[in-house]
């Protein structure tokens, strides 16, 4: 349910900050085009500032908004912050939230510690965009076809199509009723998952050659190396979603990928529905959903593999 201190946070404040996480994805941004939709049609100003921009896969939320990498002239006058889909305050990156300034956060991660001024979690929501549409249902309003294009790109990425655990019947009939507002259901689909670039098709290969299987079958292991990268003519943003191929071998419940950066490697867990991965993350000052979580190991790729068999493998 809504807590009413959060709505009346909405009506009552004049200009917005909206905000998301670092490597922002499609539920992140797609919260902040949708919410800023919303607040224009109630007569509010607002400035969307991320981090970074979106790969360029997904570039196409981000024409539905004008989206700022950092803080633009105006922005001072903001009375309220809203952070979306963000499950701890040091996740905005160098976007922060100043004193004095009333910090409202919508997000759907239960690990999320309540750390604004008023503050909407909802585990069990799929996405924080399915949440954000709750809240035009709350001021009786229905998504432009601007806002659901994006609502329903979210919850496409954080339910994997429909496929992930967290799909629920509340998902599917939010889906519905954006449908009603005109989204394509069959264009966002391939805009989301189908137009890979030729170099992303390449990693995806070299990636499927690094394939273990551990813990007689159960578990699924793959990595990415800064080699492959280089072989594959690859970049940052094609690394978007390839975690979640490591649940497509049968009778696999864990996968993990390895993705090597120059100074560190980030651990991606995907679950099927019955390890909760959070847990694992965890260990290693992650986190995330019982069914997809990650966290940062500062180490070398051959350590940080080795802490993960020995810490969380070993266990499975």
């Amino acid at each position: 349910m809504i807590p009413e201190t959060l709505k009346k946070s909405i009506v009552e404040g004049r200009t917005f900050i909206i905000t998301t996480h670092v490597n922002p994805d499609a539920d992140g941004v797609g919260s902040c085009v949708a919410m800023s939709r919303l607040l224009q049609r109630m007569g509010k100003s607002f400035y969307i500032v991320n981090h970074a921009h979106l790969p360029p896969s997904f570039s196409f939320l981000e024409n539905l908004a004008e989206i700022y990498t950092e803080l633009p002239a105006g922005s001072e006058k903001a009375d309220t912050w809203l952070v979306l889909d963000t499950s701890r305050p040091d996740r905005t990156g160098r976007i922060k939230a100043s004193e004095g300034r009333k910090t409202v956060v919508i997000d759907h991660h239960a690990d999320n510690p309540r750390y604004g001024d008023v503050c909407w979690v909802d585990g069990k929501a799929s996405a924080t965009v399915e949440m954000i549409f709750e809240l035009y249902q709350a001021f009786d309003m229905v998504p432009d076809i601007e806002a659901a294009t994006a609502l329903y790109a979210g919850m496409l990425i954080d339910t994997g199509g429909f496929r992930f655990s967290n799909t629920s019947s509340k998902t599917l009939n939010t889906a519905a009723e954006l449908l009603k507002c005109g989204v394509l259901p069959h264009e966002l689909f391939r805009q989301v998952f189908l137009d890979k670039r030729a170099q992303r098709v390449k990693l995806e290969g070299l990636m499927y050659n690094s394939l273990e299987m551990h813990r007689d079958g159960r578990v699924c292991v793959m990595s990415i190396t800064q080699d492959m990268l280089k072989i594959a003519g690859a970049n940052e943003s094609d690394l978007e979603g390839l975690s979640n191929n490591t649940l497509t071998i049968k009778d696999v419940q864990v996968g993990i990928l390895f993705i090597e950066n120059p100074n560190n490697v980030k651990v991606c867990f995907r679950s099927d529905g019955k390890p909760n991965v959070s847990e694992m993350a965890a260990i290693f000052d992650g986190g995330g959903h019982a069914a997809a979580s990650g966290c940062t190991i500062n180490e070398p790729l051959p350590m940080a593999r080795k802490k993960i068999f020995d810490s969380i493998i070993s266990g499975i």
